[in-house]
Order: structure tokens, then C-alpha cells, then sequence
């Protein structure tokens, strides 16, 4: 029963995944369309407002500035990630084996493990992306707001 339950939770998160990837590409064009038209319509304005040449300079420094931030953090981020990986490997490599998993083999156990660790650490990073590429751009529309006085 132990063994129904785990493979019901993963056919659920696949199921889960599957629904946000159709989900999400229409949610972020929905979004942006959206918030783009707000924006023009509550300044006034016939054009985007990253088209002056100072609004350009703006976000290209705080885009460079987040770009070399995410070099550096994700730089130290892997390295560490690498090693707590591979200390997860050895420790469920050379764990005692559970009765309800005495025919699985303890290197398959221990891959999975790690393997596991780092697709969460591949997605939390995608996600830590995500987040500074949607602020950079953010900011430029925060930028453009003070600088017309709204």
C-alpha cells in the first residue's frame, strides 16, 4: 500500500506540471499584454516607455548590474550545490537499508537522491531568474513612472 501511495502523489504531480505547462505561457502573455496597455493608457503614452535614450541607459545598467549578480551568486550557489549533492550520494549510498526498500539497490537510491536535490536546485534557480528578469524590467517601468511625475 506504501508503494501505491508514493506512485498516486507522482501521477499527481505530473498531472500538476502538465496543467501549468499549457497554464503558464498564456498566463505571462495575458499579464504582460495587459500590463503594458495599463501602463501606456495611465501615462498617456503612444509609445513603450524604454524608447528614450535615457530610460535605455537606465535598464541596460540595472540589467548588467542583475546579470553580474546572478554570475556571482550562482557561481558560489553550484559549487555548493555540486558538494551537498554529492554528500547526499554518499550518505544514501552507505545508509542502512529499509524492509520496504531491501530490493532496491542502495546506488539507485542514493542517484535518485541526488539527482532529485539537483533538479530542485536547477528549478529554484530558474525561478530565482525568473524573478530578477521580471524586477530588471520592472524597474524600468518604475523608472519611467517617477521620472514623468506619476
Amino acid at each position: 500500500m506504501g508503494h501505491q501511495f508514493c506512485f498516486h502523489q507522482l501521477h499527481c504531480g505530473h498531472c500538476f506540471c502538465d496543467v501549468l505547462s499549457v497554464f503558464h505561457p498564456c498566463a505571462r502573455h495575458w499579464v504582460l499584454t495587459n500590463d503594458l496597455r495599463t501602463l501606456h493608457h495611465s501615462l498617456g503614452l503612444t509609445h513603450s516607455p524604454s524608447r528614450s535614450s535615457e530610460m535605455k541607459g537606465i535598464a541596460k545598467a540595472i540589467r548588467e548590474g542583475a546579470e553580474g549578480f546572478l554570475r556571482v551568486q550562482y557561481g558560489s550557489i553550484v559549487k555548493m550545490a555540486v558538494i551537498v549533492a554529492g554528500g547526499l550520494f554518499v550518505l544514501f549510498f552507505y545508509r542502512q537499508s529499509i524492509p520496504e526498500l531491501a530490493s532496491v539497490p542502495s546506488v539507485y537510491i542514493a542517484f535518485l537522491t541526488s539527482a532529485s536535490f539537483a533538479l530542485g536546485s536547477v528549478c529554484s534557480g530558474f525561478a530565482g531568474y525568473i524573478g530578477v528578469w521580471i524586477s530588471v524590467r520592472a524597474n524600468l517601468r518604475v523608472a519611467s513612472a517617477a521620472a514623468s511625475g506619476n
